[in-house]
């Protein structure tokens, strides 16, 4: 009777080599997992102080709407490389008007701080002209003084082609 024990516990693989193959399928699901999520998304780190948080979770190709963060790519500017990928607040789209009041530039009578093109503070700035957001183009804006963004000729209206998706504070 041992025996026949003893070859019956031969032929059955042992409790370490399942538990291997297991841990295997699951890495490999995992993976797939991970990829299939990385085609729509991705983690972007903000290299700034423009925005409260450092780290986004982007959904690719998803345009925002107004009062969401987006991340988009500046465009030729003097300041940063044009393929660095910048996370802002969209607060005007089209048919918004755009004004300057002062100092302060406003979305539809809404003041959103100064211009430090206008307020000298930075003279190699140009600021944006006052008038309507054209269809089809976004206001990006942070709540920092010290924000390259929207208010300046050099970041400008952001159009679809700029747009990298949606932006959701992770971190």
């Amino acid at each position: 009777m041992t025996a026949v024990s003893t070859s019956a516990q031969r032929s059955r693989p042992p409790l370490r080599k399942w538990l291997i193959v297991c841990a295997v399928i699951l890495a490999l699901g995992v993976l797939k997992a991970i990829y299939a999520w990385s085609q729509t998304h991705y983690i972007l780190i903000n290299q700034t102080q423009s925005l409260p948080h450092w780290a986004f979770i982007v959904e690719k190709g998803v345009l925002p709407g107004k009062g969401d963060m987006v991340a988009f790519t500046p465009g030729p500017n003097p300041y940063y490389p044009e393929d660095i990928a910048f996370v802002k607040i969209v607060r005007g789209v089209g048919g918004d008007m755009v004004t300057h009041e002062g100092v302060d530039l406003a979305i539809n009578g809404e003041r959103l701080g100064p211009n430090k093109a206008l307020t000298g503070a930075n003279p190699n700035v140009t600021p944006v002209d006052p008038g309507t957001v054209p269809e089809g183009l976004f206001f990006v804006w942070s709540p920092s003084p010290d924000s390259f963004d929207s208010r300046y000729k050099e970041i400008g209206y952001v159009g679809q082609g700029r747009i990298i998706g949606r932006a959701r504070p992770l971190l």
